[in-house]
């Protein structure tokens, strides 16, 4: 409580502050299921500040309601048919698992609560690149740490917390206690370092960023996630395909070659996984989706109703959502996009470096999620509500035409 109350009063103070200090523990979860039957992240207690310090503004400024836009409506749906869907489940098995409780519906009304606080906090589009930019920066200083543990393991023989399965995997898995889940926030911070050299504003370092690029690929390679090379070769090419013809000689290069690295890394892991039966475990979880849809594809399975990880945000909703929920998300993402490309079109740069990170990582977490279940990470809820801003920041700033670029 006292940690709570101290940075609701420094976010009172300076709300910009308080969302930059709870950005960067984003990237840290303790290991607390065994005390608490949850993993605690610090970042859920600095959002608990947060959410107070922007009660008492709304409080003051009136009204007493943040201001709607499609995006939280979107949210707000969504968030509404899980309810439905966890109630669906109730009603069949006569009770609702606590983690459905926990995970599935506080988890996602965390990241509703966190695309506002977001939106609510971030003005102006120069705050707004900043707090991107804040987000690369700790996110490198994250990757920086992970290499380092992990290198303390391999030639120091000291064991780290984040390291995966030690004498056995050896997988990077950070802070995170998942190596899937480390290496997607990797993902998304090496897209936003892409996206920040497509369009280098005054002060840009080009060997610094080349350096960062390469290490956060190589926490990338060593969280040795499939996954995480599909998410970065889609953030890739989504990045290729908006970025103007004097962009593509700057960064054709670099895309080119991490194209090449992802696909073929994630051509390696699928690889060994026929050697290890672990992609015949993940088809037989398609396949127990599948049928689920089958049986009831308007309405799904009800929420919860699978004991195990489908690994597939898409298939994870049609099964337990129904076409219904999968629906939802389709709007949730197309919403996305749109607001992205608002930002993408802008004639300001600042805000079009914006929309250009906006487009990777909206790329990449639309690949993670094929899969991964990783709806619920809330670094890319962070980094989407950011993009959001800066599309509105400069409504009057867009540019039909693109000519000259």
């Amino acid at each position: 409580m006292v940690a709570v109350l101290a940075i609701a009063r420094l976010a009172t103070w300076n709300p910009l502050v308080g969302l930059l200090v709870w950005v960067s523990f984003l990237p840290l979860q303790l290991d607390t299921v065994g005390a608490l039957g949850i993993r605690l992240a610090p970042s859920d207690l600095i959002l608990a500040g947060l959410t107070t310090a922007a009660a008492f503004r709304l409080l003051k400024q009136r009204p007493l309601v943040p201001q709607m836009d499609d995006i939280l409506r979107a949210t707000l749906i969504l968030l509404g048919w899980l309810c439905v869907a966890s109630i669906s489940t109730m009603l069949s098995v006569g009770h609702m698992a606590t983690y459905v409780v926990i995970n599935k519906l506080l988890g996602f009304a965390s990241l509703v609560l966190t695309y506002v606080i977001v939106r609510t906090t971030l003005g102006p589009i120069d705050m707004i690149r900043q707090a991107l930019h804040w987000y690369c920066i700790v996110g490198s200083v994250w990757n920086l740490l992970g290499l380092g543990g992990y290198a303390l393991w391999k030639w120091g023989g000291i064991l780290s917390p984040m390291i995966y399965h030690p004498h056995g995997e050896d997988r990077l898995q950070g802070f995170l206690l998942d190596p899937n889940a480390y290496a997607g926030f990797v993902v998304s911070v090496a897209l936003v370092q892409l996206a920040i050299g497509a369009r280098p504003l005054p002060g840009y370092s080009t060997r610094v960023a080349v350096l960062n690029s390469a290490l956060l690929l190589l926490g990338i390679f060593l969280a040795d996630s499939r996954s995480a090379w599909l998410a970065m070769t889609c953030g890739v090419v989504a990045l290729a395909l908006h970025v103007a013809l004097r962009e593509h000689r700057r960064i054709l290069i670099p895309c080119l070659l991490l194209g090449t690295i992802s696909v073929g890394f994630l051509w390696l892991s699928l690889q060994s996984d026929l050697r290890d039966n672990s992609l015949v475990e993940r088809m037989d979880l398609v396949h127990l989706a599948l049928a689920s849809v089958a049986s009831s594809p308007l309405w799904g399975s009800g929420l919860g109703w699978h004991d195990s990880l489908i690994h597939s945000t898409y298939l994870w909703l049609l099964a337990e959502t129904g076409l219904i929920g999968f629906m939802l998300l389709g709007t949730f993402l197309i919403g996305l996009y749109i607001r992205i490309r608002i930002a993408w079109n802008s004639a300001d740069s600042q805000t079009l470096q914006v929309g250009l990170a906006g487009v990777a990582v909206l790329g990449g977490w639309m690949g993670l999620m094929i899969g991964l279940e990783s709806l619920y990470q809330r670094h890319y809820w962070y980094l989407m509500a950011v993009v959001c801003s800066a599309s509105w920041a400069d409504r009057s700033g867009t540019s039909s035409s693109r000519k000259g670029r």
